[in-house]
Formats: structure tokens, C-alpha cells, sequence
């Protein structure tokens, strides 16, 4: 007993310490806190910092800011580009090593998604700099200030000084006009030391739509093979890895913290459930709050609900919170229908005007209060926080049947909204309003295809078959896919004589079958060297990957059409494990074969489906007269 009580109160005693040890802690990163931001504000007196936040947010931001990686490549690319995203390193490392070169001028573009971080990273870089190089100036502006360009000219000893330029996304002419205004601003910047840009990286079309090069002569000697232009680097923020998430739920719920234990493990079950918040740094920052409330969320769409509905409830003392929700659907629709998923400020007149048409009202929107998600810049006009928070709100409308929310193409990141909402809700009632948009007219233009292409165009080595079969209920992000109960919306069937032609708009993929006389049939059956030969000299169709040919299974079972496709007959698949070797597959019990084929991967169950689908293998290797001695029937896919 005395032994217990000993241990007890030893172990109390370390508490104890480990507690008073991170208050200590905590006290010194408050102090070192406010050096720096007194710093910053200082630097705001001398037309080095325009800010348009308050102390309160630069201390939020300095003080919880986890360091974030940054990769060459955009971290949401394709899985055939995605090693290149392991090439990351701590931004601070990278920035350090870019701008603080001083044997060139390096012009660094810094891309990410909305909501990753890109305003904080420029607060905390700058104060990182000043605190590790306090010799150095650096000035950081922000381009959605309408005097953006007389700060940068006002800056003097230029060719000594970082400039850190935040959201060209957001900048007015370059809304306008991308290209072009980065050119001027690259031209206005010429001076300076070094020059980092952030952007949202859906700003520009695609990969190959961001410039290489700056509009600016180098004027060190060139390389061999170097443009007479120096380049315009790019780098992708990338999304937090384990270690970063860690380390923020740690500061937020330290293990020593016993009486918040619980909160802690709803953290990391959060973290769990729903990857996109440790994607988003702007999501991330509401991890505490819900992990101290009682909300069940599982999924993204949730996420932003709870961040909206938060935000109308800590507003409700001057205006009720669903005329806040309306007039801010409003304004959303009405910035998206007229600018598409750029960034779009309303004057005071257009929002007092929105307010009295739906409310028959007009609040004093003086008092939206510190970190509103609508805010009013320093020329008066009004902003959503962040350009996602206008999206999900679009996404929000469409559901409920605003045409208006379909008059852009939608972002990648708003078709994961909307495939969320579709598994946060399925009800009868949900069922038919994802129905009503997915089916109508303006849905082939803006929303679909809904997922990105299935997986990837044919695999040169064996297919992944496991995530093949399973992705539509094991995938999350940009690679999730819609619940199956949509799939009877995206997919239509056209008979014309002998031949069937199966639209899959989901994926924008378009299949045709010769010669089947009714469902069931089979089809026409071929030699596998007779069908080759067609693959080899069409230049309108070839056969399907493996990963299509899932999607044809599943399209087909959605629409009641399982039929078309027959148990134990094999069909050709364009995936080519080495020379001379080709792959089949056929539904239901795996085939026997006498030693032409050797299957590969046997019976495995289609996701939302009842059916199983087995691979084989075959060629010289199998049989010399393979191709003549095995019938295929043939689900031809167009060519993109």
C-alpha cells in the first residue's frame, strides 16, 4: 500500500512538472510571439507589411503555424506522376536556399489549393526571416490591396530586399487577365533581391498553362541551353504528412493533458475519418473546436457546413443566422454566375441591395466581427475569407436547384464537395435532387465528368487489382467517386440496329458492342488474333483498360443491364504485362482453359455490384496458336 501511494504520488509529482514545464513553455512562445508581431507592425509603419488582418489573427497565425513541405509537382497529380511528389522538403528549407541566393534573383511562383495555408505561410515565412536573418529586409503585400503596385514601387533599397507577394488569384486585373498581369508585376518587381508569388494552383487551366520564364532579361552570363529570360520556379505546398499533423493535435492537446484525453483521441479519430482535414490547413485550424464538440462529422461537406453554420451563429446577435446563410448563398451564386470560381468582390451598394431583395432588410454589416468569413478589404468591398467557402456554398445552392450555380465549370475541388454531400446524404429526397442536376442540360458542361478520368489509361505491368475493384467505397479526395446510387444517372444505353452504345457520363467514356442481337445474347464472338488485328488498325476505338472495364460493370449492373455482359466469356483488355503477353478477364466463376490462359487474379467482387471478375494471362509463352484458339467478345471504348 505504501508502495502504491509512493507511486502515486510520484507520478503526480511528474505531472505536475510536465505540466509547469510547458507552461513555462507556453509563456515564452506567447513572449516571443508578441516580439514579432510587434515587429511586423513596425514594419507596417515603413510600407514593408500591408496587412489586412488584426493582431489578434497575426498572433493566431505566428503562433500555431505548423511548417508545411513543398514538392517540384502538384500533389494532386496522377498516380503515374505521383513519385515526384516524395521530392518535398520543409518550405522554409527550400525558401531559404531560393531567396536568400545572393549570386542570382530567383522568381519563385508558390502554388496551392484553396485553403492550404498560402496567406499563413507568408506572415510566418516573413517572420521567420526576420527573426533568423534579422539583416535582411522583407517586404510582404498582399495583392488583393487595391494600391498594391504603389507599395511595391514605394519600397526602397529594392536590390537588398525578399518581396513576398501574396494571392495573385485574387488580384483584380489578374482576374482579367493572368498571364499578362503576372508579366507587369514581374516588370515592377525587377529590382528587387528575390520575388516569391503565392497562387491558387486552379488559377491557371493546367500544368502547362503557368509560364517557365519571367519577362525579365538576365543579365549574369547564360548557361548552355539556358533561355535569355530568367526562369519563373514553381513549387506546390504540399499537404501535411503524419508527423505535421501529429505535432499540431500535440499543441492543441498535449498528452500531458489528461483531463482533455478524450478530446485528443477524437482529434485523431477526425483525422481518420475525414483525410481532408489534415489537406487543408484552413480546415485544419477547426479541428479543436469540433473535437471539443459533439458534432458527428464524417465528411468534407460537413466540414464546411459546421465552419459555416459556426460562423452565422457567432454573427446572430445583429443579424438571424439563415438571413446571414441567405444573403451569403446570394452573394456566392451571383460572384460565381458572373467571374466562375475566381475570386469576385461585391461593393457595399450590390450587398445592401441583395439584403433588402431577400430579406427585405439591411443590416449594419459594419459589424461582422474578427475572422468573418465574409470580409470587407481596406477599400471597402466584400470577400469570402476563402474562395472555397464561395464554392461550397455554390454547391449548396445547386442542390437545392439553382441553375445559376451551374453557369461555370466547377473546380475539382467542388465536385468533391458535391460528392460528399452525396454520401453525407442519401435519402429518397437527396436521391432525387443529385438526380435533377446530374440529368440536366447545364450539367454536361459544368459538373461533368463528375470524378476524374477512372483510374488512367492502360498499365504497361499488371493492373492494381485490388483498387480497382474496390475504389468506389475505399477512395478519398480528388480520386473518391460518387455513391453507386448515382450511377443510374450518369449512365444511358442507345440501341441502333445490331450494335449498343453505352454513354458513361460520370467519366465521359463511350463504349460499343457489334452485333448483339438481344440482351443476353453474348455478342458477336471473335478470335482473339481477329479482334487484335481491329485494335491494331482502328484509329476510333481499342479495347478497354482494366480500370474501364470496372466502370463498364458497374454501369451496367446500376441500370439493370448486367446482362450484356455474360458469365465465362473472355474479354480482350488493353493493360500488356510484357511483349507478347495480353491480358483477358471474364465474369463469374473463373474458366478453365487447358493451359492457353493462367489466371492471375481469380473471383474478385466488383464494388457495388454482386458480380466477380477474374484475370488472366495469356500468349506464346501460354500457347503459339493462343490468338486462334481463343473466342473473345469485344466491349470497344472510343479513343480520347
Amino acid at each position: 500500500m505504501i508502495s502504491l501511494l509512493l507511486g502515486i504520488k510520484v507520478g503526480g509529482a511528474a505531472l505536475s512538472a510536465t505540466g509547469a514545464g510547458y507552461g513555462l513553455a507556453a509563456k515564452r512562445r506567447s513572449f516571443n510571439t508578441k516580439k514579432r508581431l510587434d515587429k511586423l507592425l513596425e514594419e507596417a509603419a515603413a510600407g514593408k507589411f500591408v496587412s489586412q488582418f488584426t493582431r489578434a489573427e497575426l498572433a493566431n497565425t505566428i503562433n500555431g503555424y505548423i511548417q508545411p513541405s513543398c514538392s517540384p509537382t502538384d500533389p494532386t497529380n496522377s498516380d503515374d506522376e505521383a513519385y515526384l511528389s516524395d521530392i518535398r522538403e520543409p518550405v522554409f528549407n527550400y525558401m531559404d536556399r531560393a531567396v536568400l541566393d545572393s549570386s542570382s534573383r530567383n522568381y519563385i511562383i508558390l502554388l496551392a489549393d484553396s485553403g492550404m495555408g498560402k496567406t499563413s505561410f507568408c506572415i510566418s515565412y516573413r517572420s521567420h526571416l526576420l527573426k533568423a536573418h534579422p539583416s535582411q529586409d522583407v517586404a510582404l503585400i498582399s495583392l488583393t490591396h487595391p494600391e498594391c503596385d504603389r507599395h511595391i514601387s514605394r519600397i526602397k533599397s529594392k536590390s537588398t530586399c525578399i518581396l513576398l507577394l501574396d494571392a495573385l488569384d485574387e488580384d483584380a486585373i489578374a482576374i482579367q487577365n493572368g498571364r499578362g498581369r503576372l508579366d507587369s508585376i514581374l516588370e515592377l518587381a525587377v529590382d528587387f533581391q528575390s520575388v516569391v508569388i503565392t497562387c491558387r494552383s486552379q488559377f491557371f487551366a493546367d500544368d502547362h498553362s503557368i509560364p517557365v520564364e519571367t519577362p525579365i532579361r538576365r543579365i549574369s552570363p547564360r548557361g548552355i541551353g539556358q533561355n535569355q529570360n530568367a526562369n519563373l520556379k514553381r513549387f506546390y505546398l504540399s499537404p501535411f504528412d503524419n508527423k505535421q499533423v501529429k505535432r499540431y493535435i500535440n499543441r492543441h492537446f498535449p498528452a500531458w493533458a489528461v483531463h482533455r484525453f478524450g478530446q485528443r483521441s477524437r482529434a485523431f479519430k477526425l483525422i481518420a475519418d475525414i483525410p481532408e482535414l489534415a489537406s487543408r490547413p484552413m480546415l485544419l485550424e477547426r479541428l479543436p473546436e469540433i473535437a471539443r464538440g459533439k458534432d458527428d462529422l464524417r465528411e468534407l461537406y460537413q466540414l464546411y457546413e459546421f465552419m459555416v453554420s459556426g460562423w452565422a451563429h457567432r454573427e446572430r446577435n445583429w443579424i438571424p443566422e439563415e438571413k446571414l446563410l441567405a444573403v451569403s448563398r446570394e452573394i456566392a451564386v451571383q460572384s460565381f454566375a458572373r467571374s466562375g470560381h475566381r475570386a469576385q468582390r461585391i461593393t457595399k451598394g450590390e450587398l445592401q441591395s441583395i439584403a433588402n431583395q431577400l430579406i427585405n432588410n439591411d443590416p449594419d454589416w459594419n459589424h461582422l466581427q474578427t475572422r468573418s468569413l465574409l470580409n470587407r478589404d481596406s477599400n471597402g468591398l466584400f470577400k469570402f475569407a476563402h474562395l472555397s467557402i464561395l464554392e461550397f456554398l455554390v454547391v449548396q445552392s445547386a442542390v437545392e436547384g439553382d441553375e445559376r450555380a451551374l453557369s461555370h465549370p466547377w473546380t475539382g475541388f467542388m465536385k468533391q464537395l458535391f460528392i460528399s454531400w452525396g454520401y453525407y446524404r442519401h435519402g429518397e429526397e437527396d436521391l432525387a435532387k443529385a438526380r435533377s442536376l446530374l440529368t440536366s442540360s447545364k450539367a454536361r458542361t459544368s459538373i461533368l465528368p463528375l470524378s476524374d478520368y477512372w483510374a488512367m489509361p492502360p498499365r504497361q505491368g499488371l493492373p492494381n487489382f485490388k483498387l480497382s475493384a474496390t475504389r468506389r467505397l475505399n477512395e478519398s479526395g480528388s480520386s473518391r467517386l460518387a455513391i453507386p446510387q448515382w450511377r443510374t444517372s450518369n449512365i444511358s444505353l442507345d440501341k441502333s440496329g445490331d450494335s449498343i452504345t453505352v454513354n458513361d457520363h460520370e467519366f465521359f467514356l463511350k463504349w460499343h458492342t457489334q452485333s448483339v442481337v438481344q440482351a443476353g445474347s453474348g455478342g458477336m464472338m471473335m478470335t482473339l488474333t481477329s479482334a487484335q488485328q481491329i485494335n491494331a488498325r482502328s484509329d476510333a476505338y481499342r479495347f478497354p483498360s482494366y480500370d474501364e472495364f470496372i466502370s463498364l460493370v458497374e454501369g451496367l449492373n446500376a441500370i439493370g443491364k448486367s446482362d450484356l455482359l455474360n458469365d465465362g466469356v473472355f474479354f480482350p483488355i488493353s493493360d500488356t504485362p510484357g511483349e507478347k503477353r495480353h491480358l483477358l478477364v471474364s465474369l463469374g466463376k473463373a474458366r478453365e482453359t487447358g493451359g492457353i490462359t493462367k489466371i492471375v487474379d481469380k473471383e474478385r467482387l466488383v464494388s457495388a455490384t454482386r458480380r466477380t471478375i477474374t484475370c488472366y494471362e495469356t500468349g506464346q509463352a501460354q500457347s503459339h496458336k493462343y490468338g486462334s484458339q481463343t473466342s473473345v467478345q469485344v466491349w470497344w471504348i472510343d479513343k480520347h
